[in-house]
């Protein structure tokens, strides 16, 4: 079956119906330990398959034509990472910020996400031979995506409101939270479990307008088999900073405040310490339009964000996009 009658394209603030009785409030969540892979609505999330591949950065809008740019991302690319097995859905988000200085231009920020059945289809054959083959067009455009970031993740867990628990539900709003997690093993597992027992009933289920929560960890190698392809020959990504950070790390919000955070190295040969580094990620989905007068998402992320930091997360960046589209299989 051909690609293009195997998708179903959407577009807008909050794509989903409801299933369930839309009275009911309490989300509902899994672990990936017990979980298959292909959602389904007795899965309790709208996400599909058990990891992901999140690609962000920024683009200077005064060097590049946005407009073809983003024709052949949508609907050349898009199509055809969705062709190769494993690959279920994508969704595009773009974020606009202004540079306080009179030499340095606007950038607008793309963040990609494809959801996948599972970390290895972003190994798989069918996948890296579509990656060692690029078209022409990703040949042309892949080079002006300057300093980009590329993370294969499993998913460890999430957390959907009830009424959303269909396969092509999205949030207009996309809370895109990226940080390290602690050397120590205690203060690690310290972090994991608040993000599992309490991130979601402490901060965001009191708003309705949170509709879910979803927790990754970076998987190194899996992220390297792809980077290291054709397609991304021109790109320069950025490297997982977690096995030399302890200098200043910056928290960055939509509106471009930072807030320095430190964390001291390890000391060597500890038996309390984490060796594997890699980072984390959170993703907040959220059914307000971005930059919405009424919108909470910027006040919710924020308050995340000083949570992480209570508990010793370092290096965290945080960022609000707005839905572009969603295409599913």
């Amino acid at each position: 079956m051909g690609s293009e009658s195997r998708l179903k394209m959407h577009s807008g603030h909050l794509l989903a119906h409801d299933t369930t009785n839309p009275s009911q409030t309490t989300p509902t969540s899994y672990n990936n330990l017990n979980r298959p892979g292909q959602n389904n609505t007795s899965n309790k999330t709208l996400l599909r398959g058990t990891a992901s591949l999140i690609i962000w950065g920024s683009v200077d809008g005064t060097a590049v034509d946005e407009e073809a740019l983003n024709a052949w991302w949508t609907n050349e690319h898009l199509p055809e990472r969705l062709a190769i097995p494993g690959f279920l859905r994508t969704r595009r988000y773009y974020a606009h910020s202004h540079s306080e200085s009179q030499s340095s231009s606007s950038s607008s920020h793309y963040l990609v996400w494809y959801e996948v059945s599972s970390l290895e289809t972003l190994t798989s054959s069918a996948y890296t031979s579509a990656l060692d083959d690029p078209t022409p067009n990703t040949k042309h455009f892949m080079p002006l995506l300057a300093s980009m970031n590329r993370s294969a993740c499993r998913l460890v867990y999430s957390t959907t409101r009830p009424e959303l628990l269909v396969n092509t539900g999205a949030g207009g709003t996309l809370a895109h939270i990226v940080f390290q997690p602690p050397f120590s093993l205690v203060q690690r597992q310290e972090l994991r479990s608040w993000i599992i027992d309490s991130a979601w009933s402490a901060v965001l289920a009191p708003y309705h307008a949170c509709l879910a929560l979803h927790f990754f960890e970076h998987d190194e190698h899996a992220t390297r088999a792809g980077s290291s392809t054709k397609s991304y020959q021109a790109v320069r990504f950025q490297e997982d900073q977690s096995q030399t950070r302890g200098a200043s790390g910056r928290t960055i919000t939509e509106d471009n405040t930072t807030t320095s955070t430190t964390t001291p190295p390890p000391p060597p040969n500890s038996t309390t310490t984490s060796t594997s580094g890699g980072r984390w990620m959170l993703m907040l989905e959220f059914a307000e339009p971005l930059g919405a007068s009424f919108g909470k998402a910027q006040v919710i992320t924020d308050s995340i964000v000083r949570h992480l930091q209570a508990l010793h997360a370092d290096n965290v960046h945080a960022r609000l996009y707005g839905l572009i589209c969603a295409l599913a299989v």
